[in-house]
């Protein structure tokens, strides 16, 4: 009973570290989702790719009882700032070259990139409450962010298709994707610069 007892309660931590530290990843999720040009398959495998990434360099991190340096977050911040001027100006050059607009959606990889730039500062978090976990705390807690991470790319995909929270999205969903990371790295350089 103890143990059952004992696995609930980690599970319950990992449900709340999980909600507190990716609020603003749904933010993320909803601007990729509105994007048309992303496709979903992109956005489920880079989000599935990064929340493992972050996990499981909080869980090394751990366990050799080391902090990941601030100069190294900062640097992390740069990369959704260079994808969201990129998008920018790609779509904003092939506009100019003809009327169609340019389907420059972000690659699984860049999604993935993206999740672990916003991500990062969760690591501060996770690595400290990863000390005191078991093995089987540790796996429960994996389990938890993997149905987090569903919950949130569901919610995410609602909100979007919501008849009227989604059209206005998707609308300005090109427009708004590049300035929302702009605005993730530069949040992530600030706080950690």
């Amino acid at each position: 009973m103890g143990a059952a007892l004992s696995l609930f309660a980690d599970a319950a931590v990992a449900a709340g570290l999980f909600a507190v530290t990716n609020v603003d990843d749904l933010v993320v999720l909803v601007a990729l989702q509105g994007d048309r040009a992303t496709s979903s398959r992109a956005i489920v495998v880079g989000q599935f790719v990064g929340i493992g990434a972050l996990t499981a360099l909080s869980i090394v991190l751990a366990r050799l009882a080391l902090a990941l340096p601030d100069g190294a977050v900062t640097a992390l911040g740069v990369v959704p700032i260079a994808l969201g001027i990129r998008m920018w100006w790609r779509r904003r050059t092939s506009r100019a070259d003809d009327d169609t607009p340019a389907r420059t959606g972000l690659s699984a990889i860049a999604v993935t990139t993206l999740t672990v730039a916003n991500g990062a500062d969760n690591i501060a978090v996770y690595t400290p409450a990863f000390t005191t976990r078991s093995p089987a705390g540790l796996l429960v807690t994996v389990v938890v962010f993997g149905i987090g991470t569903a919950v949130w790319l569901a919610v995410a995909r609602g909100i979007v298709e919501n008849r009227r929270v989604g059209e206005r999205i998707a609308r300005g969903g090109e427009r708004i994707l590049p300035l929302v990371l702009v605005a993730v790295g530069v949040l992530v350089v600030v706080h950690h610069g």
